[in-house]
């Protein structure tokens, strides 16, 4: 599960703007769509992290003790399928990797 939200938006914006980057520089039209679509992956996963962080940090704000349960379970789910997200994307890399050799 990812943890660490903040280490996950320094991640996943450093991604996004490399693979963005890089699409721009490509002169091959195929091969720019293949990395813009990581680098939107990235920017994605960037959006999911802010909003996780934005609830995660406004918890103690919640009016209730069911509330602030509610809020905790949203940000643990959120998470977890944040971190499922990053082994698809973990997965699908090797793979492609693996082609390559």
């Amino acid at each position: 599960m990812v943890e660490n939200l903040s280490e996950m938006l320094r991640i996943a914006n450093e991604n996004y703007r490399a693979w963005k980057e890089l699409a721009e520089k490509e002169k091959d039209l195929e091969e720019a769509k293949r990395l813009f679509k990581k680098s939107i992956f990235w920017l994605e996963t960037y959006t999911v992290a802010l909003f996780l962080s934005n609830i995660e940090k406004n918890i103690a704000l919640a009016k209730t003790e069911e509330g602030k349960k509610e809020m905790k379970k949203l940000v643990e789910q959120g998470k977890a399928k944040l971190a499922a997200r990053l082994l698809k994307y973990a997965e699908t890399a090797l793979s492609d990797l693996n082609k390559m050799l």
